[in-house]
């Protein structure tokens, strides 16, 4: 009897590819919305989105993380999954209820949260808790 061989496939999406594209992903979306402006099209739709989702200050909450992710990704000093993910959306709900508790609490973007945890727990222990 003639055994089967096996297919040796590789995976359409390697590692390395993944690593690669989301970088470069990240760093061309950080330096767009750092460099973008109101005026044009793109910039006005970056500028809506953004300040649905994180408020008013939007480039200063996503714009340098996401720069400086991206730019590790591409020089092989981090890797992209779905753990720095996750870490990513925690650290901006938590930045942007803080900044929206503190600084402008009626302008606040989709990622809000703090005004459930005043309520919910008080102002100082939200504090504690988003910090």
């Amino acid at each position: 009897m003639a055994s089967k061989k096996k297919k040796n496939t590789r995976p359409t999406w390697s590692f390395e590819l993944r690593n690669t594209i989301v970088g470069w992903l990240l760093l061309f979306l950080g330096v767009l919305v750092l460099a973008g402006d109101n005026s044009s099209t793109m910039g006005s739709i970056i500028a809506s989105i953004g300040t649905t989702i994180f408020g008013t200050d939007y480039r200063f909450i996503f714009a340098p993380i996401i720069t400086i992710l991206g730019f590790l990704i591409v020089i092989n000093k981090l890797s992209w999954n779905m753990v720095r993910f996750i870490g990513l959306l925690m650290f901006w709900i938590s930045i942007v209820s803080l900044e929206n508790i503190f600084f402008h609490p009626f302008q606040s973007g989709l990622l809000d949260f703090g005004s459930f945890f005043v309520s919910f727990l008080g102002k100082t222990p939200a504090l504690v808790f988003l910090i």
